[in-house]
């Protein structure tokens, strides 16, 4: 899912962010500030004034500061049909309304927003922003089924002038070679090129040998760009022996060619399987990935690991989920072989709920960013996935999704270096429909920052987008 500015560590700046006021025009009062959080519970915002006659709605209440340990209190909502905060929707509804769209990525491609998503279960899609609607998709590259894995296909980034698309691309049941099984491939998108297959055409994934047992279905891809290096796809494939795990690999990949690495399992090749993956590149080039792995003695439990493409590990085990039916991807942003931002959700003590963590690699451990756990309800909180990991200027910035009692929404946080601040509280379109899986992207030239996400519409997730003008 992702375009991400990898800027130093060490050029983190502090930024606060005020919560935006509604229309005025006739507007009715402003909400009240909300009242700071305690024990780590978010303040919550003032409710929207209510409209004046005739008139917009109110503005957004102002902001509730952080409590101890907690995460800064979010601006009031919007009133009815105003807008939330500074937050601008682009164009209204991306997706066509004839089946479910899913799994949104969001990038900037020159000042262009653009945004890939999977239609239908199975078409892959990628609209432009003109400045005032969004373009029709070009034909699906795929030609035939993308896996709709149950936690992300296809994924997409790009390096600032071309997209690139990993994915998955359903085996054909009927079939006795290699067409049998799911296998990994990569497409590139040019403005005005159209689609082009990397690696000439062939699947990034291991190629099928039935005698070393290698080459069968693969799954669960994700790509990673930086300008002025190939592209890093990072997936699972099973490995055909008497215990059939699923194991991580990365691969470098360019027009003609494809470099991949070994095996990166961390606990047992012969019987854990690897989960959802999430790969990045650093200022030097060099390649890493997060990934769950199941352990030895619990099948449910799956432990977080990062390792580089030369098969290097970067600690430990980060964090576990004792749910592995639930997990999200993780979301990893490296900059330098000690700077390296990895966040991702995990239900620790198997109870259904899940939060967000963030934590930063020094070159020799692991610590949080931040007050732990990211959440945005305090103890409102049900449920939260789905995080997206920006760094904007040097600053950690993340999208996640988040439930309570209610609902389902979407919010967008900064690190000011001592907490994370909720920017202009929850970004649906409507807050009385679920919003979930966000993806960010950032501008460089207007400083604007964007969102993409699904929000449920008659019962089937949509693709939106959204940009906030940071200050």
């Amino acid at each position: 899912m992702r375009t991400r500015l990898l800027d130093a560590w060490a050029c983190l700046v502090l930024a606060a962010v005020a919560a935006c006021g509604g229309d005025d025009n006739d507007s009715g009062p402003a909400g009240g500030a909300g009242s700071a959080g305690t024990a780590g519970a978010a303040g919550t915002g003032g409710a929207g004034g209510s409209a004046g006659t005739g008139g917009t709605s109110g503005s957004a209440g102002s902001g509730g500061s952080a409590g101890s340990g907690g995460l800064a209190g979010t601006g009031g909502s919007a009133g009815a049909g105003g807008s939330s905060c500074g937050w601008e929707l682009l164009g209204g509804q991306i997706s066509a309304d004839d089946a479910e769209s899913e799994d949104p990525s969001m990038m900037v491609v020159g000042s262009t927003p653009v945004v890939g998503y999977r239609h239908g279960s199975f078409d892959v899609l990628l609209h432009s922003w003109n400045g005032s609607a969004w373009t029709a998709s070009p034909a699906d590259p795929s030609t035939g089924p993308c896996v709709a894995s149950i936690y992300r296909a296809p994924d997409y980034c790009t390096d600032g002038q071309n997209v690139y698309m990993a994915y998955a691309h359903a085996g054909d049941a009927g079939a006795n070679d290699d067409t049998f099984y799911d296998r990994v491939f990569l497409m590139r998108w040019t403005q005005g090129g159209g689609w082009e297959p990397m690696n000439g055409g062939a699947e990034v994934s291991q190629p099928w040998d039935p005698v070393s047992q290698v080459g069968f279905d693969a799954d669960d891809a994700s790509v990673a760009c930086r300008a002025g290096f190939d592209p890093v796809v990072s997936w699972i494939e099973i490995d055909q022996t008497a215990a059939q795990s699923w194991d991580t690999f990365l691969a470098s990949v360019t027009a003609s060619s494809v470099a991949r690495s070994q095996r990166i399992n961390r606990v047992d090749l012969q019987i854990t399987d690897a989960r959802v993956t999430d790969a990045a590149i650093d200022a030097s080039g060099r390649a890493y990935v997060a990934f769950f792995e199941h352990t030895e003695d619990a099948s449910f439990r799956t432990g977080l690991y990062v390792n580089a493409f030369d098969g290097t590990s970067l600690g430990g085990e980060i964090d576990h989920d004792m749910d592995s039916n639930r997990l999200s991807a993780p979301s990893l942003v490296a900059v330098a072989a000690d700077d390296i931002t990895l966040a991702w959700s995990a239900d620790r003590d198997g109870t259904g709920s899940r939060h967000i963590y963030v934590s930063h690699w020094n070159g020799s451990a692991w610590s949080p960013v931040g007050p732990q756990p990211v959440s945005a309800l305090g103890t409102s909180h049900v449920d939260a996935g789905n995080p997206d990991l920006l760094l904007v200027n040097g600053v950690p910035t993340i999208a996640w999704d988040e439930q309570d009692d209610v609902g389902t929404y979407v919010y967008v946080a900064r690190f000011d270096g001592a907490t994370w601040n909720v920017l202009c509280d929850r970004v649906n379109v409507d807050p009385a429909r679920a919003a979930l899986d966000p993806s960010l992207a950032y501008d460089t030239a207007s400083n604007t920052l964007y969102v993409t996400f699904e929000e449920y519409v008659s019962g089937w997730p949509q693709i939106f987008a959204k940009r906030l003008v940071l200050p």
